[in-house]
């Protein structure tokens, strides 16, 4: 087993505070704590708390994807040992017109720290810049997994077992209809611009100042240079220079989001990245 499937499957439970410190009162509302199996406390919560483990969920995915000979890599980011990022890069090659290089991608997050509630979302890998590309539309569907019950006698696991059924659907409907996103790709690549729509855009959806120099920077160099890239078959390969238009200004700008501020969480570059994708579509 990978060291990062041992983080991401590892065994976490809720516990009543009374029996990890029987003789302290825990404060209203903290009378539970997760923690896994290498006894760190990861949540304080209350009783209500419906812990969702990666397991329940990233687990059905995959199996899923090999059962229907879907082709996928994974990538997975952990932080603070409590926060899960899994990316599955689907193996269908995405070319049109100007465009090429993109795959499917599904984005599953969860946490055990009470953070944020479970979510997805699809969108695109660029294999020359390894970054995320938002869908055509802007918008993150998103299948929740409440992490608390609205009443003790819900049933939690019957409902998370039915989310993660729809989650399957989605991700079933989102790789057989991506030809069509691919198409709003392709009209990107029909409208010529300047560098200096780079700026102009950036102002308009408020991007900081080091995203839109970064973002320059990254437009000269696909315009300007063969970029080497791994391929999907571990191969080093050059890219064609880019033409000076829509879509390569907008993946110069995702490049900036995605590269600038690497502390930032990636749940609010995505939502940069929404409203990024938001104005340059109006812009068709």
């Amino acid at each position: 087993m990978f060291i990062q499937d041992k983080e991401l499957y590892k065994k976490v439970r809720k516990v009543e505070m009374s029996k990890l410190l029987p003789k302290f009162v825990s404060p209203a509302g903290f009378d539970h704590a997760v923690i896994d199996e290498n006894k760190n406390i990861l949540n304080f919560c209350s009783s209500r708390y419906n812990l969702v483990t990666n397991e329940s969920i990233f687990k059905p995915i995959e199996s899923y994807m090999k059962n229907n000979d879907i082709k996928y890599s994974r990538s997975v980011r952990i932080i603070n040992n409590s926060k899960f990022y899994v990316d599955y890069i689907i193996g269908d090659r995405k070319d049109t017109g100007l465009v090429n290089g993109i795959f499917p991608k599904v984005s599953i997050w969860n946490s055990y720290d009470g953070g944020s509630t479970m979510r997805h979302e699809m969108g695109y890998h660029r294999l020359i810049c390894s970054n995320g590309l938002t869908r055509p539309d802007g918008e993150i569907i998103k299948t929740t997994f409440k992490h608390a019950a609205p009443s003790k006698t819900e049933d939690l696991s019957l409902d998370n077992y039915d989310k993660v059924i729809h989650l399957l659907q989605e991700v079933q409907e989102f790789i057989s209809h991506s030809d069509e996103d691919m198409k709003f790709f392709d009209k990107m690549s029909q409208v010529k611009v300047t560098k200096a729509k780079i700026e102009a855009i950036g102002k308009k959806v408020k991007l900081s100042k080091k995203i839109i120099q970064a973002s320059k920077e990254r437009f000269d160099l696909e315009v300007g240079s063969e970029l080497e890239y791994t391929n999907e078959y571990g191969e080093t390969v050059k890219s064609k220079t880019c033409d000076r238009n829509l879509f390569t200004v907008y993946n110069a700008l995702n490049y900036g989001i995605y590269n600038t501020n690497l502390k930032e969480l990636p749940e609010k570059k995505v939502e940069k990245d929404k409203l990024l994708m938001r104005h340059v579509m109006s812009l068709i």
